[in-house]
């Protein structure tokens, strides 16, 4: 059975880092997160939290990106606005999954979904890609949960979550200004949302069970291979557990001929997961695929092809 849902999140869920006299999105959605957290928790199911629509746009004319343009706003440079407003977003989803008691089977967060494919267009993505993780694993430092390979430079003396993320980014030394004033801008916004959703742990960690004993998140992107023309491996900004995404949908063309032994060969001896290992990209998981064919598929088929995906 199921055992794990990636769930689709777009920036706007943290309301405070939406510019409302330009960007017209839904108020609310995060309370909707916690419920639905909470159902997946008490049945179970390990979650992916993934940034499905990004601050400005990340790729062009897709309705995922809640916004269907062809201005794309994302990559205008490493230090822009936009990113970082993804990077607000990511501290306050890294201390989310770790503080409030219904996210409790989330285990990665998902930095960028489906990148502009050429990477000659998403300039700075590969810097990005380390803030992100910086990101996460300094929210982590800062509840006192051990990273890999990082120690913080900063001695934490007291239980407020807020006031502490504020002194790591006041006084850290091991991450740059774009984690360190994103961290600083979390802060109100956690504040806001310890009232919001009811997490006493943001305002004093001692009431939070078991976070010495939690593990990192992992930190998840797009694979390698899902871009082209020399793309940024992120693979090198792993630090601690990292997985990597790739959508494997047949019904756009270009990977096998539409007919269904030519699907069923090219299912049964995809080498994805070996060619992304090679390069550092592993574990590697299929966050999206789909049964849809370009040809009349019978109800057999259909059957055959969902378990060989599976």
């Amino acid at each position: 059975g199921i055992n794990t849902v990636r769930i689709p999140l777009g920036f706007w869920i943290v309301e405070q880092i939406v510019n409302r006299e330009t960007e017209f999105y839904a108020e609310g959605g995060i309370v909707y997160l916690q419920s639905g957290l909470k159902m997946l928790s008490d049945a179970g199911i390990q979650v992916i939290l993934d940034h499905h629509a990004l601050p400005g746009v990340q790729t062009s004319d897709q309705s995922f990106t809640g916004n269907c343009t062809d201005n794309v706003q994302f990559y205008a440079s490493p230090t822009a606005y936009n990113y970082e407003r993804a990077l607000i977003w990511t501290a306050v989803m890294t201390t989310l999954a770790h503080l409030d008691p219904n996210f409790n089977t989330v285990f990665a967060i998902e930095a960028v979904n489906e990148p502009i494919m050429d990477a000659d267009e998403t300039p700075g993505y590969g810097y990005f890609q380390k803030n992100f993780v910086d990101t996460v694993r300094a929210v982590e430092l800062t509840l006192g949960i051990p990273d890999p390979g990082l120690t913080l430079d900063t001695s934490i003396t007291t239980t407020n979550f807020t006031a502490a993320l504020g002194q790591v980014a006041s006084t850290t030394t091991i991450f740059n200004t774009n984690v360190t004033e994103a961290l600083a801008a979390a802060t109100p916004i956690l504040l806001e949302l310890a009232m919001q959703l009811s997490i006493p742990a943001i305002l004093d960690t001692s009431l939070a069970s078991g976070i010495a004993s939690r593990s990192t998140l992992w930190t998840t992107f797009m694979d390698v291979d899902w871009q082209y023309d020399d793309p940024p491996n992120p693979a090198d900004a792993a630090i601690g557990p990292q997985g990597y995404d790739n959508h494997l949908y047949y019904s756009f063309g270009g990977v096998a001929d539409a007919n269904p032994t030519a699907y069923m060969e090219s299912i049964c001896n995809l080498d994805r997961v070996q060619a992304d290992a090679v390069q550092g990209d592993t574990p590697l998981w299929f966050g999206e695929w789909g049964l849809p064919t370009q040809f009349d598929a019978t109800d057999a088929f259909l059957y055959m092809w969902a378990d060989a995906q599976k």
